[in-house]
């Protein structure tokens, strides 16, 4: 969050040696520096999809880490999975909806049988309105979903993990953001990532662990 110290510091020094360096999204940038100061052995991206999200999971992957995958097509994840197979780390993948407390509390249990503790979570997932959707055209059962999987999502799925976290004594969450959470561009996905912001830091203090 804005409040954190680390978060510019780390941007600047891997921004500052870009030439060495793929293109990276900003997640991906924390990924490096995540993995500069401890190995995770296991991390699950929770919300993964065919852009940034599928990007995230090869460039850990890569890596040698044992990589988890969460989304609510099985298709997808299939897919996906096959094609990370080729790196020879551990990949497994659990199908849920990122707003439902069980089916999140089931995918990280099938996903910690297959790829043991957790260590590293990356939440990516989100849901809203078009850019630029009008004030008075927003259903309110539209907007408590977008609320429902990009911030209470968020909050399940750390829950999932922060307690092996704190007992081994290491670990990570990233939680992906938008510009869109300052700008507005859509008033639900901009509100729920906004939320979203506000979270992380408080999830942070909760929990006395990094978030970066």
């Amino acid at each position: 969050s804005e409040h954190d110290q680390p978060l510019p510091v780390c941007f600047t020094k891997l921004r500052s040696e870009k030439s060495l360096l793929p293109p990276l999204s900003l997640v991906q940038i924390l990924i490096v520096e995540v993995m500069s100061t401890f190995r995770p052995k296991a991390a699950v991206i929770a919300g993964v999809g065919p852009g940034s999200g599928a990007a995230i999971a090869r460039k850990l992957a890569k890596e040698g880490c044992a990589v988890g995958l969460i989304a609510r097509s099985a298709d997808y994840l299939g897919q996906l999975a096959g094609e990370l197979q080729v790196t020879k780390s551990p990949v497994a993948w659990a199908k849920a909806d990122l707003s439902d407390a069980k089916e999140i509390k089931s995918a990280f249990e099938q996903l910690r049988q297959a790829l043991g503790p957790i260590d590293l979570l990356v939440f990516h997932a989100s849901a809203g309105g078009p850019f630029g959707q009008g004030l008075l055209s927003i259903d309110p059962k539209d907007f408590a979903r977008s609320w429902a999987v990009g911030t209470l999502g968020g909050l399940l799925c750390a829950q999932a993990v922060v307690p092996e976290m704190l007992k081994k004594g290491a670990g990570a969450i990233l939680f992906t953001g938008a510009t869109s959470s300052v700008r507005g561009a859509s008033i639900s996905f901009s509100s729920s990532k906004f939320a979203l912001r506000g979270q992380d830091s408080g999830l942070a203090l909760a929990a006395r662990i990094s978030n970066y």
